[in-house]
């Protein structure tokens, strides 16, 4: 496995995109590897640009051996090729939590009161979603209750009511979270998988969902690769890279950091170097001020 580091976002994936590169020009090279695939993951609103600076970066004209993914993208490909399952939207899974508050209401404490309202389901969902792909069970969220105050106690239970009966509910159908779940198990018979190289890049954090993903494509993919944006002078995500190196050691890979640099242009460079540094360097002199202009409104900063 490859951890490539870089001190910006944008540097971190061009690096990435050049060890795409020339991983594809080795494969190439080899009649008994030309065949090989090359998925690049990133976050679903980069999906569009990481494309458009593969072909820049590459200089390609077009491919048929290099797809673009987010992990829910991913997942839904991978998906397609089983049995169908009922897909619900988000609006689809909200209105099943409905459902499921209706039939186990009388069961809840808190908010028992409040599952009658028409906006419950609403407001609650993105808390169970928030559970389910951090890897939180009902089950978790129980073992802990004798440890919470009264008031969270009381909540927290309901929430492990409402967990475990929806998760009942949602046999035969899959949301958001259960795509995911869907993609890690069925990493070990995706004959795709097995003849593609990863790369992913773009991200600062990975949930609990998305670092098992990245386990299990250690185990079954070509080769995995890594892109974080980090420096050792600034506050940047050092749990990001250490969960990442103990999952490698959990699954038996070793693993290969490359440090990289890009150049910032000033006055941007101090920005990039000192907001978010520990160090208390005073700024260098003959530096060209940095203008900050304020406006009454978001509207008015577009005028």
């Amino acid at each position: 496995m490859k951890i490539i580091l870089n001190n910006t976002v944008n540097g971190s994936v061009s690096e990435l995109i050049k060890e795409l590169g020339r991983n594809r020009t080795k494969a190439h090279s080899n009649i008994n590897t030309a065949d090989e695939n090359h998925i690049f993951i990133a976050p679903d609103r980069f999906t569009l640009s990481v494309e458009q600076e593969i072909f820049e970066i590459l200089k390609l004209q077009g491919v048929a051996d290099i797809e673009v993914q987010s992990f829910m993208r991913l997942a839904i490909r991978e998906l397609s090729k089983l049995p169908p399952k009922r897909c619900l939207t988000k609006e689809g899974a909200v209105l099943l939590l409905k459902k499921t508050a209706d039939k186990v209401k009388d069961s809840l404490v808190h908010y028992r009161l409040l599952a009658n309202s028409r906006a419950f389901a609403k407001e609650m969902y993105p808390a169970l979603a928030s559970f389910k792909t951090s890897g939180i069970t009902h089950n978790d969220i129980e073992d802990r209750l004798d440890s919470l105050f009264k008031s969270t106690k009381a909540k927290a239970k309901d929430i492990a009511v409402l967990l475990k009966a929806y998760n009942e509910e949602l046999l035969g159908y899959d949301d958001t979270t259960t795509r995911l779940e869907r993609l890690r198990d069925l990493m070990v018979k995706s004959p795709h998988i097995k003849n593609s190289h990863i790369y992913i890049g773009g991200f600062f954090h990975f949930s609990k969902q998305e670092s098992d993903i990245i386990a299990r494509l250690m185990l079954y993919a070509k080769s995995v690769s890594v892109a974080l944006p980090h420096s050792s002078r600034d506050c940047y995500p050092w749990e990001t890279l250490e969960r990442l190196k103990l999952l490698a050691e959990e699954n038996n890979k070793e693993v290969e950091i490359i440090k990289t640099v890009t150049a910032v242009p000033e006055p941007f460079g101090l920005l990039s170097r000192r907001v978010f540094s520990y160090e208390g360097e005073p700024v260098g002199k003959g530096l060209k001020p940095v203008k900050v202009y304020i406006e009454n409104t978001i509207y008015d900063e577009f005028n």
